[in-house]
């Protein structure tokens, strides 16, 4: 098989991945991700196990301890995904190393003045990162301490971004296609496979429309930075960051058995995870995939009162919520935590959001282009004339 011929203007078509190409790493794909899969089930059981033999078997035990192997697995992963996507679409890896830096000297001197505002307290799941007051004598010593500690988080961080966004990259290769195919193969007449509804709903899909014709515009990435699609990303995060948190720092059913501070920790250890479920939607962005056209007529009413519906149920259960957690917890404890939990997610979302749109994007946008151009996943190339 071929790829369709998509010719780019000025005639480049060297970002094409070939029918070979994609086979290998659609194999490659499967293999990973079922390693991933494996990996998950196997720590699952260690945690399980693990609690059950020493007696402290709960719900957030079991997340929190779980949480915890998943992390340093995946900051094992990160280290091994660093040298292959080290190749950078727009700043290279060794110019991040040296922004690091900067930043780490800079909140180092700033150490010097203020060491009162230097209070590191980091816990993700069952791993802790902690500095207290720092006091020296000499403030060369304080710089370095400060500076040598936010370097080491600076790099922890990065890494983990990288064995993150180096799950979310075959994961996505792999399921975007089938997702496309299978908002092809709806019929809504009620017998659509279970799979494919979930599909039409988590899309919102109208069932007015003929989704049998999916439109792609062929796209080998970004020639600059996309700042634009980095702040919807880290801003969406953020909103996610915060609905977690009060569904599961603020869920009395943890808060019975864990205190705020464990709960928060939770939170953390999970928020780690939003990039893969943010930063999927910009693939179907960069590829312009919309379906073509409306045979029948799309009732606003029911439009309305299915949003209303499901608003209304989501904000009934966030204040139930809240007003369970305010009488286990004082509002100043929730709103101490809170600050720094936001402050965590605020560095998680600008630096994953950074690593994939600056490492990744590109090239998961150019082989997507091409694996939906061709062979069974095939789309029509969206040139503005709709479906032939």
């Amino acid at each position: 098989m071929e790829l369709n011929h998509v010719q780019l203007a000025g005639g480049d078509e060297s970002w094409r991945f070939n029918a070979s190409d994609i086979a290998r790493q659609d194999m490659s794909d499967r293999r990973l991700i079922v390693g991933i899969l494996a990996l998950m089930g196997v720590l699952l059981l260690i945690s399980f196990g693990h609690l059950a033999f020493t007696g402290g078997l709960t719900l957030a035990g079991l997340v929190d301890e779980f949480l915890t192997l998943m992390v340093m697995s995946i900051f094992l992963m990160g280290a091994y995904f660093i040298s292959l996507f080290h190749r950078a679409d727009h700043l290279r890896l060794g110019w991040v190393f040296v922004l690091m830096l900067v930043m780490a000297l800079v909140l180092g001197a700033l150490s010097a003045p203020f060491p009162d505002l230097f209070v590191i307290d980091l816990r993700i799941g069952n791993i802790v990162l902690s500095m207290g007051h720092p006091h020296f004598d000499h403030p060369i010593e304080m710089i370095a301490l400060v500076s040598i500690w936010t370097m080491a988080i600076e790099c922890f961080m990065l890494i983990l971004g990288f064995g993150i966004i180096g799950i979310l990259a075959p994961v996505q290769r792999f399921t975007l296609p089938h997702v496309v195919e299978r908002i092809r193969s709806l019929k809504w007449d009620g017998n659509d496979p279970f799979g494919t509804r979930a599909v039409a709903w988590i899309f919102s899909t109208p069932n007015v429309l003929d989704t049998s014709c999916v439109l792609v515009k062929p796209n080998p990435g970004h020639a600059i930075f996309p700042w634009e699609c980095m702040r919807v990303a880290v801003i969406w995060n953020l909103v996610f960051a915060a609905i977690m948190a009060v569904y599961v720092s603020l869920n009395p059913l943890f808060l019975r058995g864990e205190t705020l501070y464990g709960t928060v920790a939770i939170s953390s250890a999970i928020s780690i995870f939003l990039p893969l479920l943010i930063l999927p939607w910009f693939a179907y962005k960069n590829l312009g995939l919309r379906v073509h056209g409306g045979p029948r007529d799309y009732i606003l009413w029911e439009g309305i009162q299915n949003r209303v519906i499901s608003v209304g149920i989501t904000l009934s259960t966030v204040f139930i919520i809240l007003k369970w957690s305010l009488d286990l917890v004082s509002l100043e404890h929730i709103a101490e935590l809170m600050l720094g939990y936001f402050i965590f997610n605020s560095v998680i979302a600008v630096a994953y959001a950074f690593i994939y749109f600056n490492f990744v994007d590109n090239h998961l946008t150019s082989y997507l282009s091409s694996k939906l151009t061709y062979g069974r996943f095939h789309c029509q190339v969206d040139e503005d004339e709709g479906c032939v």
